[in-house]
């Protein structure tokens, strides 16, 4: 019986190996392939990805209405009561949305002004890249009642205005004269 589990695990060795070994030649083989479809096929796949990753993004936007709805019915459980997650998902999902919607608008103007997709794709990925990092800042900042206290307290216009407009000085720094530098 030693000798069939032996020879089991040296069979399932070796298929592994050569199925390794296709892939890796596959990989190498149609890489060339894939790079030229792709070069000719640019234009068409920006568009295709970017709708598809828009998509996607709503997508999961829109499961983060059953996740809120689980998430209130524990609500009695104290670290729901602590952490109030449902806040943070209801946030983070009207950030998305508002970007989003804010987006569309810009595409539609884009759009009746005659430009074409490939015009307005730069702009998009900007926003998309501006948009990514508030939506989680600023969902955390609502989130969190200290920090967002905090953040009133020193987001005066005055401390705005002090932070763009300050002056950079550098002051001389003054040296002890009792004290000597040794000789090297």
């Amino acid at each position: 019986m030693f000798e069939i589990n032996g020879w089991l695990s040296v069979l399932i060795l070796f298929v592994f190996v050569i199925v390794a070994f296709m892939y890796i030649f596959l990989l190498i083989a149609l890489f060339p392939l894939f790079v030229i479809t792709s070069i000719l096929n640019r234009e068409r796949d920006r568009e295709v990805y970017y709708i598809t990753l828009n998509s996607v993004l709503f997508l999961c936007a829109a499961l983060y209405i059953p996740m809120v709805i689980s998430i209130r019915k524990l609500q009695h459980l104290a670290s729901s009561i602590k952490n109030k997650p449902h806040k943070y998902i209801m946030y983070q999902t009207t950030l998305i949305i508002t970007f989003k919607i804010a987006q569309l608008f810009a595409t539609l103007l884009f759009v009746f002004d005659g430009e074409t997709f490939s015009d307005n794709f730069p702009f998009l990925c900007s926003l998309d890249m501006i948009s990514t990092p508030l939506t989680i800042q600023l969902s955390y900042l609502l989130c969190n009642k200290k920090t967002l206290a905090d953040v009133r307290k020193r987001s005066t216009l005055r401390s705005f205005y002090r932070i763009i407009f300050k002056k950079s000085t550098v002051d001389p720094s003054v040296q002890d004269a009792t004290t000597s530098v040794p000789a090297v």
